[in-house]
């Protein structure tokens, strides 16, 4: 998959802002601080998405077209504490009716921190994400900071996670080195373009 151009096109903080899907969609989700807007920019090739200084810092629901044939949602990152409790109600609410009402999306990529991965917040999303059927991808974020004892450990443990909570794919990342850009693209080019579920 080569991406041409990447763009916002716009930003929903509440149900009511989002747009009917003109295209395919990709959503890509992880706690805050596992990298997410940082493996986005990679996977694009420049600064698209914000990378806040402080954790969960992704506002809205921020949807990137990609070319002409396919969206990239940006999720808040979860987990983050200091938030109030009615932003976090209004975030599981936008969430959740995108989940369950969105034709158009085509799978999941959760985006893990892979020191810690994965953590009871994951297993969570994972779990409750599972009945609604889409196709899920796990990136395994920094392991470019994982020795290689750590790193095989780590491969063999997500391997079998993944075939327990019926990931589709893992893919090992770096969104400093690029390592598995090549293969995360693959995977979102073949999600956008599979019939959907």
């Amino acid at each position: 998959m080569r991406i041409r151009q990447a763009v916002l096109e716009y930003s929903a903080y509440r149900v009511q802002d989002l747009r009917p899907g003109t295209g395919p969609e990709i959503a890509f989700v992880g706690r805050s601080n596992a990298g997410k807007s940082s493996v986005i920019n990679r996977l694009v090739g420049r600064r698209l998405a914000r990378v806040g200084k402080r954790p969960g810092h992704t506002p809205a629901l921020n949807f990137y077209q990609i070319d002409t044939h396919c969206y990239w949602v940006d999720f808040p990152g979860y987990g983050y504490a200091q938030r109030s409790q009615v932003e976090r109600d209004r975030w599981r609410w936008l969430a959740e009716s995108y989940f369950r009402h969105r034709p158009n999306l085509r799978g999941v990529i959760l985006i893990m921190d892979s020191r810690h991965a994965p953590t009871p917040l994951d297993e969570r999303l994972v779990r409750w994400l599972a009945p609604l059927g889409y196709p899920m991808v796990g990136v395994l974020n920094k392991v470019d900071l994982l020795g290689p004892a750590e790193r095989a450990a780590l491969e063999r443990r997500m391997t079998a996670w993944a075939w327990r909570e019926n990931l589709t794919a893992v893919v090992p990342f770096s969104a400093r080195t690029g390592e598995g850009r090549t293969a995360l693209l693959a995977w979102i080019q073949k999600l956008c373009f599979e019939e959907p579920r």
